[in-house]
């Protein structure tokens, strides 16, 4: 892994995560959330802070365990799309 790879899997993330920053919160702490704890972890600690450095140590991890488990959470964020989208109609629907 080269700082280009790491650059693009981060920009990757950067879009992949777009839909979701709105409820991301709440949904990550919901049963919705198709992420596991190592993944919402890394994410949510890189959204907060933009740097994969401080992630890493922030999270105690690896550069190489950081980006193996970020291009995870980025494929995963791609792909249930679909099913994050009828989680923001349902939640949407619910009364206060």
């Amino acid at each position: 892994m080269n700082e280009k790879q790491f650059s693009l899997q981060l920009r990757e993330l950067r879009e992949a995560s777009k839909p979701y920053l709105k409820e991301w919160s709440v949904w990550i702490k919901s049963p919705s959330c198709f992420l596991d704890i190592y993944e919402v972890k890394a994410v949510d600690s890189f959204l907060k802070s933009s740097s994969y450095k401080i992630s890493c140590k922030e999270i105690n991890v690896t550069e190489m365990m950081f980006f193996i488990t970020i291009k995870n959470a980025t494929v995963k964020l791609k792909l249930f799309l679909v099913l994050f989208k009828k989680y923001q109609k349902i939640i949407e629907n619910i009364p206060e």
